[in-house]
């Protein structure tokens, strides 16, 4: 089966390795002119290498785990100490130190309870909120815990933390900064679920706090290594090639997708395969989508 697969980010990668492992025929297609998404890189001119953004990978980042393993790219981490570090204005550095004797829970409250990255009222009002959350329940019923958190997607992380008696300045000086680091957006953005869900994680496994580091820039260390796995197996990368057109056909109440224009640098297009998939953050996937 021919599949085309619109965007090059760890979406489209990881389906790729999938499709191409099932003996697939596959195209990805990306509108820049660099692979990798949110994590992508390149060299510029001046042999200089750009990042989208800083990328950390936590050790509960079971499924991208056992891709790098796949693609033989795992041995590209570089473990950082349990800690993590706020840079603050001026250069004043902070830590969120999980070193403690003892695991999970009990080397976050450590944490958290000793960071001056917030004083004392705010480190109150924070234990008030999280003493309050899913978390607590987590902690001898993990499935139930996980159930309440998956039915907080509708609301963002600030309106829940402000919610449950957590302070302003607490978002300002500390969940924003983990927020970004997470998914590029604040806590006005990110969504409850989401970060509950990482700190249900950090509550009940003492790995899943830790930090890795790639040894250099995600194009060589990590997504390069992905696409030479899927290249490899027969598959292709178009970059410069943006979606400007879903040509679709309906009947009886459903639609088929029949084919893309593509927008080249040398001008336009037609692609047709047998399935398609938008591997794309959902305003990438409603710029998709025909009007009608």
């Amino acid at each position: 089966m021919r599949v085309a697969i619109v965007g090059s980010g760890l979406a489209g990668l990881s389906a790729a390795v999938d499709l191409v492992d099932a003996g697939h025929s596959v195209d990805l297609y990306e509108a820049r002119p660099f692979m990798g998404g949110k994590v992508g890189s390149w060299v510029d001119e001046g042999g200089n290498h750009i990042e989208m953004g800083l990328h950390v990978f936590f050790f509960n980042y079971t499924n991208l785990f056992a891709l790098m393993r796949k693609v033989g790219a795992f041995d590209n981490l570089l473990p950082k100490d349990h800690t993590h570090l706020f840079v603050n204005e001026g250069g004043d550095l902070r830590e969120l130190d999980f070193r403690f004797a003892l695991g999970a829970p009990f080397n976050g409250l450590k944490a958290f309870f000793t960071t001056p990255q917030l004083d004392w009222i705010d480190k109150l009002r924070n234990a008030l909120a999280l003493g309050t959350s899913p978390i607590v329940r987590g902690l001898v019923d993990y499935e139930g815990a996980m159930r309440t958190i998956r039915a907080l997607d509708r609301i963002s992380f600030s309106e829940w933390f402000l919610g449950h008696g957590g302070s302003p300045e607490s978002i300002r000086r500390m969940w924003n900064p983990i927020a970004y680091a997470l998914g590029f957006i604040d806590c006005e953005a990110i969504s409850a679920r989401c970060m509950l869900t990482i700190f249900m994680m950090f509550a009940a496994r003492t790995e899943a706090s830790k930090l890795n580091l790639l040894k250099g820039s995600p194009h060589r260390w990590l997504t390069g290594p992905i696409f030479d796995y899927i290249k490899a197996r027969g598959g292709q990368l178009h970059l410069r090639h943006r979606v400007t057109a879903v040509h679709h056909k309906g009947d009886n109440g459903t639609t088929e997708v029949t084919g893309l224009t593509m927008g080249t640098p040398d001008g336009d297009v037609e692609v047709e395969a047998d399935a398609y998939l938008a591997a794309c953050d959902v305003p990438g996937i409603q710029r998709l989508l025909p009007e009608e």
